[in-house]
């Protein structure tokens, strides 16, 4: 069996069961959801970086122009997906 438990005041340490929650702490969960929104950015990040070192050292010098500008537009999607937090 499996219990699910809501933060309803996380400075008291104050839990109550999922499905009698009426209320929650908004200000915890905020916080939880920015540090999850760190780690995946900062991943995120890493990857991109590993798909352009890589592709870079395989390619020509001419395509590798090509794919910077492609990677720049990655970049500022990404950038611009993370500032509309």
């Amino acid at each position: 069996m499996e219990i699910g438990y809501v933060a309803k005041d996380a400075k008291w340490r104050e839990v109550v069961q999922e499905r009698t929650a009426e209320d929650f702490d908004v200000g915890y969960y905020r916080k939880l959801l920015e540090k999850a929104w760190d780690e995946v950015s900062f991943v995120s990040k890493r990857i991109i970086d590993q798909i352009r070192n890589v592709a870079l050292s395989i390619i020509t010098t001419k395509k590798r122009i090509l794919v910077l500008m492609f990677y720049q537009k990655i970049d500022s999607y990404f950038i611009a997906c993370c500032s509309q937090t």
